[in-house]
């Protein structure tokens, strides 16, 4: 459900920002691939969703 939950915010910020294509990396990725990241670029906050059962006695 977390993964779910992260599309969808990705994608809403590609729609608002006019972004063409759906492509996204971390900063750690392109680092790997010696991409280089615009000093001004801002990263998108995600959330973490955890489902947790209660125990029952």
């Amino acid at each position: 459900m977390d993964r779910e939950i992260k599309v969808l915010m990705l994608w809403s910020k590609a729609i608002t920002k006019g972004f063409a294509a759906p492509i996204w990396m971390t900063f750690k990725q392109a680092l790997e691939l010696s991409a280089h990241v615009k000093e001004t670029q801002e990263g998108n906050p995600c959330s973490l969703c955890v489902q947790h059962r209660a125990q029952r006695d």
